[in-house]
């Protein structure tokens, strides 16, 4: 059933991405998902799902994955200010090449603010400048390596790794309408951005696009494998207009 889902917004991220990395095999596919098994979704919530997609220029089409990344908005329907914390607050929404949903909580934004090798110090002051990219149309691709066990897929556009972000400068862990300008004038950007499992053996979390190691599997398997390509838009929902989205 759709019910009015919660207030969304504009847009945000940006950071070196993840570096770290081992080659055990796999997690297992299957499982869970936080709002309930995997498949349960049909089509009316992809219907719902990818008329806000449509919106921001990504319309899925058949027989292909689309990856909603929501920013503020938690898998239980309520929105947020994004900041630097360690928490799988925000939800991914894999719209599956048979038409079907799976939604799962992640994380779109860094769990660090500062003192991570090889995040770059953008400003002079000797301390790492973690930033996230900005909401927008990614290409993903899966990776060979595994990372804590599980699969991971590299993100890019237009055939480039290096994405538009924002810095944290001050390293509170939140960013300014200050900080996005400044980011924006030195065009600032974010390289080794991944999809993996934000626990267990993982990497510090500064820029990938992240779940638990309980579900990493699970989004494995919907998005076709650990080899599958599919696009990706990210959005920041704090702030949108009210509509109907699937709880």
């Amino acid at each position: 059933m759709l019910r009015p889902a919660v207030v969304l917004a504009s847009l945000s991220l940006m950071v070196g991405g993840c570096a770290a990395e081992d080659g055990a095999p796999e997690g297992t596919a299957g499982g869970v998902s936080a709002l309930g098994e995997v498949g349960e979704l049909g089509a009316d919530a992809y219907r719902a799902y990818g008329d806000l997609a449509k919106e921001a220029g990504a319309a899925p089409s058949a027989g292909t994955v689309t990856v909603l990344g929501l920013r503020g908005l938690a898998i239980d329907g309520t929105t947020h200010a994004t900041s630097y914390v360690r928490a799988f607050d925000d939800t991914l929404v894999v719209l599956r090449a048979d038409g079907t949903v799976d939604r799962f909580a992640g994380s779109t934004h860094p769990f660090e603010r500062g003192g991570v090798p090889g995040v770059p110090d953008v400003d002079g002051d000797r301390i790492a400048d973690v930033g996230m990219i900005r909401p927008g149309i990614y290409d993903v691709t899966g990776r060979e390596r595994a990372i804590a066990g599980a699969a991971s897929y590299a993100v890019s556009q237009r055939s480039s790794g290096a994405l538009p972000g924002w810095r944290d400068t001050d390293h509170d862990g939140v960013l300014s309408e200050a900080e996005r300008a400044a980011s924006e004038r030195r065009d600032d950007r974010i390289t080794d951005v991944l999809f993996h499992s934000g626990e267990g053996s993982a990497p510090p979390a500064v820029g990938c696009q992240v779940l638990p190691a309980s579900s990493i599997g699970a989004f494995t398997a919907s998005v076709g494998g650990r080899r599958a390509r599919f696009r990706y838009l990210l959005l920041d929902m704090k702030g949108r207009d009210m509509r109907l989205l699937p709880r």
